[in-house]
């Protein structure tokens, strides 16, 4: 009996939840791909879904747009992206939803339990610098204040520099988040590989401490700042 018991829970927590209420601010990261062997496009996570507002945006634009929910058929749509499609909520922690063509956005709600009584270009400024940084003891990384091509108008996301041991430098881009004064850095080696995603839990003179979200070949929980 208590083998039966035990197999109705985990069948329940691995099905998706219909018609269950969602609240608060959720972000993409860690998303997963439908198909390895198709086309998928690279670093789209960040996407915000304000559940209180129906609002959904891209952390590094300055724009929003309205969204539609319908809970009954867990339906999504809004005119970002030419959103239509179906969504999957899992024990109210990850959301799935297919926003780009072969790749599954998979939402979490955010933890905006660390606001910063300072401001976004503060941060910025402090972070960036004709300085290298040397991250998991073989990694150089220059954080520069040069808008990088993928920005769009604001110049949100900026250059970033890197020398991984002995190879050749490569190009990657960098750029900070916010949301409800809680900040987020986001970064990626080279343009090409994946996007690493901290949560900035506070700001000291010398330095800046992290908790990871997502991360790829970075393991860091801090960055040294140029002063």
């Amino acid at each position: 009996m208590r083998n039966f018991a035990l197999l109705i829970f985990l069948i329940s927590i691995s099905q998706p939840m219909i018609g269950q209420k969602i609240e608060g601010i959720w972000m993409s990261y860690n998303d997963r791909i439908i198909d390895e062997n198709n086309w998928h496009s690279n670093n789209i996570e960040g996407i915000i879904i304000n559940f209180d507002q129906n609002e959904i945006s891209q952390i590094a634009s300055d724009s929003s747009f309205q969204i539609k929910i319908n809970k009954n058929e867990s339906l999504i749509e809004s005119e970002f992206a030419n959103l239509n499609s179906k969504y999957k909520l899992y024990q109210t922690d990850s959301l799935e939803v297919e926003i780009a063509s072969n790749t599954k956005s998979v939402f979490h709600p955010l933890n905006l339990n660390h606001p910063i009584n300072t401001s976004k270009q503060k941060i910025e400024n402090l972070i960036a610098g004709d300085c290298w940084r040397i991250l998991n003891d073989s990694i150089k990384t220059k954080f520069l204040n040069d808008i990088h091509p993928i920005s769009d108008s604001n110049g949100n996301i900026k250059m970033l520099e890197t020398i991984w041991v002995q190879s050749r430098p490569m190009v990657g881009n960098w750029f900070i988040g916010e949301i409800r004064n809680n900040f987020f850095l986001f970064l990626t080696i080279e343009d090409k590989t994946e996007r690493n995603i901290y949560q900035i839990v506070s700001v000291e003179k010398d330095k800046i401490n992290l908790i990871p979200l997502q991360e790829h070949h970075y393991k860091i929980r801090e960055i040294k700042t140029c002063m």
